[in-house]
């Protein structure tokens, strides 16, 4: 008999044994053949459903000390300040510190022309982690005091 649809192993007619490597895949979605829709987790962090967290304007947490890993340049030590007294720095702790000196290593790359497409991209990536883009923010249900 045919194969029905996208799954080979539901034949229709015959009740057919799945094998096991495709029972961890699809069994989850199908009972008995019939497509079962999955629950909607809320404190998923892509869920559309979760609420929004606002940030507040002027959080007035202290600015936590740069790495003395290197020398920093009065550029690089202002964007520390910066992004330490943002909105989003309200949900940062002090485990974000090493994430934040990493980001700004690239930053520095940035300014001086020394980066290349990995210094970008990870550069990218990070602010996005970090909530410091609109989609960084969305994903993450943020929203800043007012615009909720």
């Amino acid at each position: 008999m045919p194969a029905a649809g996208p799954f080979p192993f539901v034949r229709s007619g015959s009740p057919t044994v799945r094998p096991a490597a495709t029972l961890c895949v699809y069994a989850p979605a199908t009972f008995g053949g019939h497509h079962v829709p999955r629950l909607r987790n809320p404190n998923s962090p892509h869920s559309r459903y979760r609420g929004v967290d606002v940030l507040p304007n002027d959080h007035g947490l202290p600015v936590p000390e740069l790495p003395a890993s290197r020398e920093w340049t009065p550029e690089e030590r202002e964007q520390w300040r910066q992004w330490w007294e943002s909105p989003q720095a309200a949900r940062w702790d002090e485990s974000y510190v090493p994430t934040v000196a990493v980001m700004l290593t690239y930053y520095g790359k940035i300014l001086d022309g020394t980066a290349n497409r990995d210094h970008l991209t990870e550069y990218r990536q990070l602010a996005g982690a970090l909530g410091l883009t609109a989609d960084g923010m969305k994903r993450l249900g943020w929203a800043f005091e007012g615009e909720e």
